[in-house]
């Protein structure tokens, strides 16, 4: 092997290594807290890896699929399997392939289970079940990844995977995956829009600030929530 082709293989692992120390350690500064009688402002020690793992978990579990079925809540039945286009993606098009993603990358990819998908087939079906049952059809594989990602911890988002034919890492594994969730949820989002103009809102301008109305906080006091 070329001398230069072997450092930079050797490069690799001791740098996936180094980048795992420096994740683990890591702080959050806690604002707006103070200690003692000099005022000085106190660190919470939240170590990177966790919090990345929550706030993945947070976007796949409850915000992204919450405002999926708050948008299908207005979507006619007729027009879920409706393509724009022959070049469009349908909203049940874009279901089928959020559940085949998960279930690849982080289920079959991350958890090893045993997955067989056909991703071209998520694109070409021109019909199927309803909203509903696509729904379900997700909601089942995003709590099965869930159980597969709270099992990880900091060696795991430093270790190498292939995935797709793609050699990545875990973080960088669940990195595309929350990714590629919010990129099809506004997809689907501007489509139920246009099946529905006027009807779906996520969030209310008051007071200069962008109130969420579709079921989450996103960091907003209970009090801030509760006047608007």
């Amino acid at each position: 092997m070329p001398e230069g082709e072997k450092r930079g293989r050797e490069v690799r692992p001791r740098f996936f290594a180094r980048t795992a120390i420096i994740f683990s350690r890591t702080v959050f500064t806690v604002p707006g807290q103070r200690h003692g009688s000099a005022g000085l402002e106190t660190s919470a020690y939240f170590p990177m890896d966790s919090h990345f793992l929550d706030r993945s978990r947070y976007y796949l579990t409850h915000e992204y699929p919450v405002k999926i079925r708050h948008a299908l809540r207005e979507v006619p039945g007729t027009a879920v399997w409706r393509r724009e286009n022959d070049s469009s993606n349908s909203i049940g098009n874009l279901l089928v392939h959020l559940t085949g993603n998960i279930r690849q990358w982080i289920v079959g990819g991350l958890g090893g289970l045993p997955v067989e998908r056909d991703r071209a087939s998520e694109f070409a079906r021109c019909d199927g079940p309803d909203s509903g049952i696509l729904m379900l059809d997700l909601e089942s594989v995003i709590r099965d990844a869930d159980s597969v990602l709270a099992t990880l911890s900091e060696p795991d988002l430093v270790r190498p995977f292939t995935i797709q034919g793609r050699e990545t890492t875990g973080l960088a594994a669940i990195y595309h995956v929350v990714e590629h969730f919010a990129m099809h949820t506004g997809q689907i989002i501007l489509l139920a829009k246009l099946h529905a103009p006027g009807r779906i809102r996520f969030y209310e301008d008051a007071g200069g600030k962008a109130i969420p109305i579709w079921g989450g906080n996103e960091g907003t006091s209970a009090a801030t929530r509760g006047r608007h």
